[in-house]
Parts: structure tokens; sequence; C-alpha cells
């Protein structure tokens, strides 16, 4: 059977009306045409002419996908019978490529993440460098002037001294 385009576990194949497999399975050999009775819901829904599709088990318990569509036999031809067309495909295969890009798109982000905070940083820094020296410049500056009224006080005092002196030299 050819499987081109079906992926690794996707199938393809005819049951009746009776639930009873019309084709091979390519993933199953001992489930044979004409034979195997397939008791998954969604083949229940072919038997009654419903099309449908979703997820759910297939005859392994593999969780898949499924589309399941009345091939329209009795309409186009004129049978009094019916077939329906299922195919499927394991969820884990399916989802697969949307589990990696999520996975790939994370590390893209943390990635992202990290070049944002690295030149960050160095913004940072290269603000933080002036405003440094700018306040080690205040700071050096705060010194100076706190040495120089240190020494107006210690001559205002001297000044006092001898002004207190000369008060009473006067008297």
């Amino acid at each position: 059977a050819d499987k081109a385009g079906l992926g690794e576990t996707g199938l393809v194949y005819l049951v009746g009306e009776d639930q009873i497999l019309r084709s091979e399975l390519s993933d199953d050999a001992s489930a044979q045409p004409l034979e195997t009775k397939l008791e998954q819901d969604y083949i229940e829904q072919v038997a009654t002419h419903e099309s449908s599709s979703g997820d759910g088990a297939d005859n392994q318990g593999e969780d898949v996908l499924f589309v399941a569509q009345n091939v329209g036999l009795i309409e186009t031809v004129g049978t009094d019978f019916e077939w329906g067309i299922v195919g499927e495909i394991e969820q884990a295969e399916a989802y697969g490529s949307i589990y990696t890009m999520g996975r790939d798109v994370a590390g893209l982000a943390a990635v992202v993440a990290a070049f944002m905070l690295f030149i960050a940083f160095f913004i940072a820094r290269r603000i933080a460098t002036p405003l440094r020296a700018g306040v080690n410049v205040i700071a050096a500056s705060s010194k100076e002037i706190s040495a120089t009224s240190s020494e107006l006080a210690a001559s205002a005092a001297q000044a006092a001294a001898a002004v207190a002196e000369t008060t009473v030299t006067v008297e």
C-alpha cells in the first residue's frame, strides 16, 4: 500500500456498514479485509451514514486524529450497501511538529531574553560610569568644602578669641 503523504502512522482504509474492514491496514497484519470488525466509535458513525472527525483511539488503542466519511455508494452507484472511508494518524505524530515548534520558540525566546539582558547590562554600565564619576566629584568637593568650613570655623574661633583678648585689655 502506498503511504505517500500519510506520514509514519497515517492510514486510510475502507469499512462497511457492518463495521467490517474492506481494505488492508498497513500497520496491522492481523486485520484482514472482510474478516476484521472494527469497534471504534467513529467507525460506528460510518455505519449509520454519519461523517465525523476528531480524536479517539484506534483498533490498537493508540490515540489518533481521524476523519470518517461515507463514500456515497448508495447515491452515486445505486448499491444497497454503503462503505465509509476513514483516515487516521497518531496524535503524537500529528502534533509532533507543533510540540517541536513550541520548544524551538521557547528556546529562541530564552536566547532573545539573554541577549536583551546582555545589551541592557552594557547600556546600564555606559550610563552608570559617568554618573559614578560625577558622584565621586561631588564627594571630593564635599570633603573639600567640609575641610574649608573646618578651617573657617577654626579661624573664626581664633578671631573671636583675639577680639575677646582685645576687649579684656581695653577694659
